[in-house]
């Protein structure tokens, strides 16, 4: 399991100007509400983020289709095996970029220090 903060993410109003994404006892982000932004939109990704974790990684664990598609060539394969290979590929990537381990301290790979 993924070290983030656990629970059903929310969208609360915060301050003036401000939606907070939050867990039980615990505020997870804040983003600007300005008009006319698109905190609404982004906000409601955020609050997302957990439970479209946890789905990838149940399909991509749960699925061994994947294993028959991730690795062929485009020329040897239907044009819908191609779309579920990338498909796979989109699940692969976005499982990357969720919070792992590197030793004793969490990375995410979008961070600088990770490429």
């Amino acid at each position: 399991m993924s070290d983030h903060t656990p629970g059903l993410w929310h969208i609360r109003d915060g301050l003036p100007g401000e939606f907070q994404v939050c867990a039980p006892g615990v505020t997870v982000a804040v983003c600007d509400a300005r008009p006319g932004s698109e905190c609404d939109a982004n906000a409601c990704l955020i609050a997302a983020a957990p439970d479209l974790l946890a789905a990838c990684e149940a399909i991509w664990n749960a699925d061994g289709s994947r294993r028959a598609y991730i690795d062929v060539p485009n020329e040897e394969l239907t044009a819908d095996a191609q779309e579920l290979r990338d498909a796979w590929h989109m699940i692969r990537a976005a499982i990357k970029k969720g919070p792992r381990r590197k030793g004793d301290r969490l990375a995410c790979a979008h961070t600088a220090e990770d490429g």
